[in-house]
């Protein structure tokens, strides 16, 4: 009996905070990045959201980069199709591990939405850890003050899947990183 999801092959690229799944449909690399860490986001980036000087402050970013040689499609953000695709894994300086995940919404429009990600092209997920989504994640570094994030993007086998050679299925995780309220 095969599996759709394939096999998954690990290994730590470089350095950073990068980890790369290859799904049945190609690898893809996550990582986080805050801004104002010195590092610079790719010129093809997409980003799925602009964000206002004051959610400038409070907030880091969940790169998912297609690092195969066909594009890949992932659900959008803001239904519920595209928000329980990224979580986290969270532990505390005492040692408390916790899976996060954005919290439920009431959608007024509750459609799939697909971004489409190139070959080599990094997609931009905007997380503002004050937001009422992730009130969870917000507790907890108000808390701790900071925390080890691990962010993990998966996408399962749906009927999506079936209708669309582009769709993404599989997981990635980046490696941990240390976010810190600022």
């Amino acid at each position: 009996m095969g599996s759709k999801l394939g096999l998954f092959v690990v290994a730590a690229v470089g350095f950073g905070a990068l980890a790369l799944l290859a799904g049945a449909r190609g690898g893809v690399k996550v990582s986080i990045r805050q801004p104002g860490d010195g590092s610079e986001l790719p010129s093809n980036a997409i980003h799925e959201a602009q964000l206002s000087p004051r959610d400038e402050q409070a907030h880091f970013q969940v790169l998912v980069e297609n690092d195969s040689r066909q594009p890949l499609d992932f659900y959008d953000d803001g239904s519920s199709w595209g928000d329980p695709t990224l979580t986290f894994l969270a532990t505390t300086p005492d040692g408390i591990a916790r899976k996060l995940r954005k919290e439920v919404a009431a959608y007024t429009k509750n459609a799939p939405g697909l971004i489409h990600v190139l070959p080599g092209q990094v997609w931009v997920r905007e997380v503002l850890y004050d937001w009422p989504a992730w009130s969870k994640l917000s507790g907890l570094l108000h808390t701790a003050g900071s925390i080890k994030l691990q962010a993990v993007v998966t996408q399962a086998s749906d009927p999506t899947a079936k209708h669309d050679k582009d769709f993404w299925v599989g997981r990635a995780e980046s490696k941990p990183v240390e976010i810190r309220i600022r």
